[in-house]
């Protein structure tokens, strides 16, 4: 550590004296205190070095220096007010250092981070719009997550999820992302532009689009169809995704995300061992692995990826210990619910409804770590498996929750319904998703034919149900009101 400080303060100060010339009347006060915070970095005392950046700030002749020079000074005392957990010191840094200059990506992910940590959400969606315009790259590197985290919470304010999405679906935005989630926001931003009548500007932005499942997304959606070719092969393009992903995999061995991406893209195509062995030859536990450089951020999503391999392929002890080694692992901070209702979900498709309300009330005594969406499927699980052991009566509960969230998540709720014997229900819910604009290519999507699962996948009573729902006159002619169903040569997984 004592070397990283000392590299960090030599650093520095080389980049003052490469300001060269006088700086003004003011410069030996600025140097002397530009050399004394450096000397307290060195000897390890941040909070003895802010007292000095402080003054450097606030120095008259601190604008005169290179903007390199600035760059470093800003990201010096942001560095150590968060060493110090002075985090709202370390935000108002970083607003003035991407306030004066281009700004360091540390310095923008810092003030981003911040406002998206704080639920300050105009204020991220304006950073987004400032990071775009004077410094792209830093945007580029942004981790997508924290950029769809701020999509999701914005979703419901018109304006100012349109001002993001317009950021996020620009050509310029191109980050690493092997998961599609960019490809997502292009979608999202295309059916608003051909909402307000710019069709032409929506079929160019799904021309640019290459994530499969935004792409069959987009085959259902008949403000966006006609971007596509007539012919259009979902299974051909996932095949063309993979190859994709296959080469950049072995060109990159250091990813673990494009492993799970390639292990999703075989599961859609049917490819259930190939997936599993995919992912077994990455594992992250073998004996003398080197660490994958993304392994904090994605292990998580591996182990999640195993275990629905192996549901798949009907081997459900595997999926729930995958499932519960990835429960161990922190989901940005906060336990993990995701895989957590997953196991749920595993436990009811399989037949263990006790299980899965066991484990749905671990997941109540931390009911504010859990999304919207979150709880409806909490409530899905719940509700069908109370359904499952003769609890009938304390079901109704779980599905007059979903009936008033419904639009927290619609499907969750026609599954329920399906679970209750509903089908009058299940089919109004399902009529109401095709006859709104906003959800029916999704609904379009998921009434579409796939390939049936392999025989060992358990069917449930729902699924079943499903089927019987589906060719009802009145769920048809809301069909044929909304487009058309496709025939996908692939399994419905991954989506």
């Amino acid at each position: 550590m004592r070397f990283l400080y000392r590299t960090i303060a030599a650093g520095f100060t080389l980049l003052v004296i490469s300001a060269g010339g006088p700086l003004s009347v003011h410069a030996s006060t600025l140097e002397q205190r530009i050399l004394a915070a450096s000397e307290k970095l060195e000897q390890g005392d941040c909070r003895g070095s802010l007292k000095y950046w402080d003054a450097v700030l606030r120095d008259k002749a601190f604008p005169n220096l290179t903007e390199s020079a600035r760059d470093a000074t800003y990201n010096l005392a942001v560095y150590c007010a968060l060493r110090t957990n002075q985090d709202d010191r370390a935000y108002r840094y970083a607003l003035g250092g991407t306030r004066q200059s281009i700004g360091t990506e540390f310095l923008w992910r810092v003030r981003f981070s911040t406002e998206l940590d704080q639920l300050r959400d105009v204020q991220a969606v304006e950073t987004a719009e400032a990071m775009a315009m004077h410094n792209p790259a830093a945007l580029n590197e942004m981790p997508v997550r924290r950029l769809f985290q701020l999509e999701y919470r914005v979703s419901s304010d018109p304006q100012m999820h349109a001002r993001l999405l317009r950021v996020v679906a620009a050509p310029s935005y191109r980050p690493y992302d092997v998961f599609g989630a960019s490809d997502g926001f292009r979608r999202k931003y295309a059916v608003m532009l051909a909402d307000a009548g710019d069709i032409a500007g929506a079929l160019e932005l799904v021309r640019s689009i290459e994530d499969p499942p935004n792409l069959l997304k987009a085959s259902t959606d008949s403000r966006l169809r006609a971007a596509l070719p007539p012919e259009f092969d979902g299974r051909a393009q996932v095949e063309r995704s993979l190859a994709k992903f296959s080469d950049f995999a072995a060109n990159h061995p250091e990813s673990l995300a494009v492993v799970v991406r390639v292990a999703q893209h075989q599961r859609m195509l049917g490819l259930m061992e190939e997936a599993l062995a995919t992912l077994e030859a990455a594992r992250p536990d073998q004996p003398g692995k080197t660490a994958f450089v993304d392994q904090d951020e994605y292990i998580k999503w591996w182990w999640d990826e195993m275990a629905r391999s192996y549901q798949w392929l009907g081997r459900y002890d595997d999926a729930v210990a995958a499932l519960r080694a990835g429960m161990l692992i922190d989901e940005y901070g906060r336990s993990n619910v995701s895989q957590t209702l997953n196991l749920s979900l595993a436990q009811y498709r399989f037949g263990r409804p006790d299980d899965a309300l066991a484990t749905i009330s671990d997941i109540e005594k931390r009911l504010n770590e859990v999304s919207a969406y979150g709880r409806m499927v909490m409530h899905l699980v719940r509700g069908c498996s109370r359904m499952a052991t003769g609890q009938a009566a304390a079901a109704q509960a779980d599905l007059s929750y979903a009936v008033a969230h419904e639009l927290d998540h619609q499907e969750a709720l026609t599954t329920l319904q399906l679970c209750a014997g509903d089908l009058d229900g299940a089919a109004a819910t399902l009529i109401r998703r095709l006859d709104d604009p906003g959800r029916r290519a999704e609904a379009l999507l998921e009434l579409s034919d796939f390939d049936p699962p392999p025989a060992t996948y358990p069917t449930t009573a729902a699924d079943l149900r499903f089927a019987q729902v589906s060719v009802r006159k009145d769920v048809q002619a809301a069909i044929a009101r909304a487009g058309l169903v496709h025939r996908f040569r692939l399994q419905k997984t991954g989506f």
